[in-house]
């Protein structure tokens, strides 16, 4: 099946079968599965063994399958969807005002009402990362807006909840390309490659270094990312990808569009998010990273 889901009218019951056969959770929002011997209707993607083939039949809502006298599974919950999004909006901006403390999943479990089990099951399928990476994703951003007010690294890494300027150096590097002081003097002579990629939130420009990703920003113009990205590392050797180049990191994030259901969250959480799976996913492919930055570059000053 393609990235993004089709409309059920474009489905024949033999591609809702295999869909439910790969428990695929980007068609939740489609359709639903109902089972004549059971009597019962759940997502695609629902968890429980599989019924026979010939006891199933698919419904666009859960409202067409509950008139037909079918009721919703307990396990996988189809007609909990608002609440689930309503869940992970709530938690992520609990997670906003209280980043800079150690929050475990019980806490934040305890703070949604539901197990923990089933708030990490909802985030990775809704938001396509844990709780506890957005936390980090979150941390991370208070810490690097402290830096670029002039904050010392003591002084930010505490603000941002770090406990130590020790801890900053030892796990921020790998998230954002470079030491904390290089990236507080702005870059300054760092060689940067940068990418300008499409996605579902719009234009992204994706900045790595040679030891990783230094900045993703999104934004509806490409030219506001060039700009962006200038003021943000206003000292780095700046250089803008091939056309080529451009393309073989697009095709490394082509994987990264998450349920459909999470365009329904605010725009902050979404990017936040984003941001997170980007670096996650190109940290995964190092060789191709560095494969990548080996190839002749065009310099900022040429244009795109």
């Amino acid at each position: 099946m393609n990235n993004m889901p089709l409309h059920f009218s474009q489905l024949t019951p033999d591609d809702c079968w295999q869909i439910v056969l790969d428990r695929d959770a980007t068609y939740d929002d489609v359709f639903v599965t109902a089972v004549r011997t059971t009597g019962i209707y759940c997502r695609p993607d629902c968890p429980a063994r599989k019924p026979k083939r010939q006891n199933v039949v698919f419904y666009a809502t859960c409202t067409e399958a509950e008139a037909a006298g079918f009721r919703a599974c307990k396990r996988c919950r189809p007609n909990e969807r608002d609440f689930e999004i309503t869940l992970v909006e709530a938690v992520c901006q609990h997670i906003h005002t209280q980043h800079t403390q150690s929050l475990t999943l019980d806490q934040l479990s305890a703070y949604a009402n539901v197990s923990p089990t089933h708030l990490h099951r909802i985030f990775k399928r809704i938001l396509g990362i844990t709780p506890r990476q957005y936390a980090d994703a979150c941390r991370l951003q208070t810490l690097l807006k402290c830096l670029r007010t002039g904050e010392t690294i003591t002084a930010a890494a505490f603000a941002a909840g770090y406990g130590s300027s020790s801890r900053v150096y030892e796990h921020v590097p790998t998230q954002i390309g470079m030491t904390p002081a290089e990236y507080q003097s702005g870059g300054q002579g760092i060689f940067i490659e940068y990418s300008l990629i499409t996605s579902s939130l719009g234009s992204v420009v994706i900045a790595l270094t040679r030891r990783g990703v230094c900045a993703v920003h999104l934004s509806d113009g490409k030219d506001t990312l060039r700009s962006t990205l200038e003021a943000e590392l206003p000292l780095a050797d700046l250089h803008l990808v091939s056309p080529e180049r451009s393309c073989d990191i697009a095709d490394i994030l082509a994987d990264l569009e998450v349920h459909p259901r999470s365009q329904r969250l605010s725009r902050e959480v979404q990017v936040i998010a984003y941001r997170r799976r980007v670096t996650d996913a190109l940290r995964e492919f190092p060789n191709s990273m560095i494969s990548l930055m080996a190839q002749p570059v065009y310099a900022l000053a040429d244009g795109s």
